[in-house]
């Protein structure tokens, strides 16, 4: 037992001695003294003490990404969605093998403050990107920035990469919405121990250092633009680690209004010209962000993005300080070592200050010199048109609703009519016991990128091929001696008798103001309770009593059937402008 406990005895002794020893490392070139062994201080790699020898408890395995800290980031031409929108890969501003701080090789590098999560911390959002500027905000997400020239850049960040040119492309000419989902899970963050510069010797890196010290000391802005190609706009301080998936999904511009008219109609008001059109709807993004309606996947699925795997991890959220801030005297301690070892100039020592002052203003300028254009924030907005769909409309005496290349028909029918106690502005004509009905027809059905569905109300139009989206058909008959007709007409039977087909829905309440292109006075079918309200459009309901039977079939709109005087009366609503402020009428 005795021969036991000595020993053991002895076996600690070796291990204290061990803890005592001296090791040898560099840092930047530098010869560094550390009282422990290499990777195996406490706090993230700082060589705090150990009270007990690590038996069974080796330093978490890092992943590689932790090497990121002290990269360069060229801020304009980076892009963590990666290279291009529809290649993913690595992103373009980062320079991984141009290393501004010191970072030791290894597992757990003495400069880096390293802390782990035991499992992920997930999270997860919803982007809406309709202009450039929206995405560059959804990209910012991912990436904080800081020092004196950031305020410069930042605007334009993002705006060289190819994927940032190419969502610009589809969102304003092309006209696409896209949605991001994104889920995310952190495992870990490592950031430079910026505040122990000094006072731990840490250190820019010795290429960087003999990069700077060729720059001049008179300002030279080629050479300042070189240099910031070079090495960056930022370097990386702090680095997030995990994992990040990125579900993408695309729709038409008109297709995600048409979605939003259906179920978020308060978000939806009207804007001013747009693309040619003189009116326009426009989202209010503030209030739909916080809707349920906002989370809905509208498109169809695009791309999936991310960074990590099941088994791996990698960055998904950086943290960037301007590369002028390399230049704090606190990095540079080593500078006597540098001009020793002929990495610098013995002139330089002096020229530090200068040189920092020349990058900051160098960084100001760095956005014009390159071309690049700060990102313009329009809303979400689509011209008002037409909507989509085949149908007709009654002609008014002002001709054809205005925005669309109508066709034109008519039907001459054998009876006589009558207008009610208001003067009719529909283009009916009468002359020798012949009424001719005019018909404003729209025969293809998608005749702008911007048309939306018809929308929810309670009113009717004239049936051409198939009811649009929402409606039921029906039809109205009238019966007569003859007839006749001329040019396109809405579906029905033309011969001694007519029958027109109709199309017509109830799914909104008639006081909900709907949107129409109010270019020009129109003509919509009274329906079940009332004259639809159109915004920005007076209203009139009018009526047209024909001398002749009549029935009805399916939906119909409103129609009196007076058997007993052989009279059919039909309800229509007349849309025309507000009095303007000189007191006429507008159209």
């Amino acid at each position: 037992m005795m021969k036991i406990v000595i020993l053991f005895i002895s076996c600690m002794c070796v291990h204290a001695s061990q803890k005592r020893q001296q090791y040898i490392t560099t840092t930047a070139g530098i010869p560094v003294a550390h009282t422990n062994p290499p990777n195996q201080g406490g706090g993230g790699g700082g060589g705090g003490y150990q009270p007990y020898p690590p038996f069974g408890q080796p330093p978490p395995l890092n992943p590689n990404s932790i090497h990121f800290v002290g990269a360069g980031y060229n801020l304009l031409k980076g892009n963590p969605d990666g290279e291009f929108w529809d290649k993913a890969g690595d992103d373009p501003g980062l320079l991984m093998t141009r290393k501004v701080l010191h970072v030791s090789q290894g597992n757990n590098p003495v400069e880096l403050e390293i802390e782990h999560r035991d499992a992920c911390q997930t999270s997860h959002e919803y982007n809406l990107i309709y202009n450039e500027k929206s995405y560059q905000q959804r990209l910012m997400e991912a990436i904080s920035t800081s020092g004196s020239a950031d305020a410069s850049l930042r605007q334009y960040a993002f705006t060289l990469s190819e994927g940032y040119k190419s969502i610009k492309t589809q969102t304003n000419n092309l006209h696409y919405v896209f949605q991001d989902y994104t889920t995310l899970c952190n495992i870990g963050h490592a950031r430079f121990k910026i505040h122990l510069a000094r006072s731990d010797h840490l250190s820019v890196n010795r290429e960087f250092a003999a990069s700077v010290c060729q720059l001049p000391t008179t300002y030279n802005q080629s050479q300042y633009m070189n240099f910031i190609d070079e090495w960056g706009t930022h370097m990386i301080t702090e680095v997030e680690i995990g994992k990040k998936m990125i579900m993408r999904y695309a729709a038409r511009r008109n297709s995600y209004f048409s979605f939003l008219m259906n179920y978020t109609n308060p978000d939806v008001s009207k804007g001013g010209p747009l693309a040619g059109f003189p009116e326009s709807l426009e989202l209010d993004i503030g209030t739909f962000k916080y809707r349920s309606a906002y989370r809905t996947l509208v498109g169809t699925f695009h791309d999936q993005l991310g960074t990590g795997n099941t088994y791996m991890h990698d960055e998904v959220e950086l943290v960037l300080a301007t590369i002028e801030s390399a230049l704090n005297p606190d990095l540079w301690t080593y500078l006597p070592v540098f001009v020793s070892q002929r990495v610098c100039p013995q002139s330089i020592q002096s020229g530090l200050s200068v040189i920092r002052s020349n990058l900051v203003r160098a960084l100001t300028e760095y956005p014009i010199y390159k071309g690049a254009q700060a990102p313009v924030d329009t809303p979400l907005a689509i011209p008002i048109v037409w909507p989509y769909g085949t149908y007709g409309l009654l002609k008014s005496k002002s001709g054809c609703p205005g925005q669309l290349t109508w066709s034109e028909g008519s039907r001459a029918q054998s009876t006589s009519v009558s207008f009610g106690n208001r003067q009719p502005h529909s283009d009916v004509t009468v002359g020798s016991g012949i009424v001719s009905v005019n018909f404003c027809m729209k025969e293809r059905a998608f005749e702008s990128e911007f048309s939306l569905f018809w929308p929810k109300g309670d009113y009717c139009i004239y049936k051409y091929s198939n009811c649009p989206f929402g409606f039921k058909n029906g039809s109205v008959y009238f019966s007569e001696a003859k007839g006749s007709s001329i040019g396109v007409l809405p579906d029905g039977m033309y011969r001694n008798d007519t029958t027109y087909g109709v199309c017509c829905r109830n799914d909104g309440h008639y006081l909900t103001e709907i949107y129409l292109p109010t270019s020009k006075p129109f003509y919509l079918f009274k329906n079940q309770h009332g004259c639809q309200h159109v915004q920005g459009m007076l209203v009139q309901e009018e009526t047209i009593t024909l001398s002749s039977d009549g029935a009805v079939n399916g939906a119909h709109p409103s129609i009196d059937l007076k058997t007993s005087s052989d009279q059919t009366t039909l309800h229509f609503c007349y849309y025309s402008k507000p009095p303007s402020s000189n007191g006429g009428v507008i159209g």
